[in-house]
């Protein structure tokens, strides 16, 4: 039986916030729908549509919360094998402040393993991680990636989120009976908005809304820049779960 059991509690802890994630996203273009207005001065249509600002703070606040929690069971995945690793291999390494090594720079990573380098037991360890799992820049930049958010969490909540909202499937006729199908652009910013007809145009579908939420700029973390949150999330999870297989089967 696999003796990382630890560390991949802590992958599936971060999974269980994914789904959360992705539910709470889930429930906002439901909670908003695209609905039909009329002007009663002029007679034009409009499609309002958006979220409005107070509701997606609400919504802000808590994915913050929670991409934080699945960011820090990731990282904290590491550590657990990373410690793991050196119980079975560098015993004579391990104290109270070892963390799965992690740098912006392959030479930092190397000088950190410098200092347990004496305690290996098995020669392939250091191989595997400067060669195999590459935690730095010009490697694996995910798993810097991750780090560097586990850090922004530490300070504050990981608010620097974009959400992205937009409609399809709008349907109108025109006045000579000719159907139009179309959709809005794409806003990173709260609403609501609104399209306007005029009031010869019969709205027949005023379509539906979708939402996504991407990260914003995080210090360290450049490579996550407008990259959806909850997709990022999943594939940080099957980054770890490769570390941790590297790990295991030294």
């Amino acid at each position: 039986m696999t003796q990382f059991v630890s560390a991949r509690r802590k992958v599936e802890r971060a999974k269980e916030h994914i789904a959360n994630i992705e539910t709470i996203i889930s429930t906002v273009p439901s909670a908003y729908e695209p609905r039909i207005e009329k002007d009663p001065k002029t007679g034009n249509q409009t499609v309002a549509y958006g979220v409005p600002e107070a509701f997606f703070e609400r919504v802000r606040l808590d994915l913050a919360v929670v991409i934080g929690d699945a960011a820090h069971n990731l990282r904290t995945a590491l550590d657990h094998a990373w410690i793991e690793t050196l119980t079975r291999h560098a015993p004579g390494a391990l104290s109270d402040s070892n963390s799965f090594p992690i740098r912006k720079e392959r030479t930092k990573v190397e000088d950190a393993l410098n200092g347990i380098k004496h305690h290996i037991t098995n020669p392939a360890l250091v191989k595997r991680i400067v060669s195999d799992i590459q935690p730095y820049l010009g490697g694996n930049v995910y798993i810097v990636g991750l780090h560097y958010l586990d850090i922004a969490d530490k300070h504050q909540m990981l608010l620097r989120t974009l959400h992205v909202g937009w409609v399809e499937g709008i349907v109108v006729e025109d006045e000579n009976g000719n159907e139009v199908r179309g959709g809005t652009w794409v806003t990173t910013q709260p609403g609501p908005y609104h399209v306007d007809f005029g009031r010869n145009i019969h709205i027949k579908k005023k379509g539906k809304q979708s939402f996504q939420v991407m990260f914003g700029k995080i210090e360290g973390a450049d490579m996550f820049d407008m990259a959806e949150v909850p997709s990022t999330l999943r594939e940080l999870c099957s980054v770890v779960e490769h570390v941790i297989t590297e790990l295991e089967s030294l």
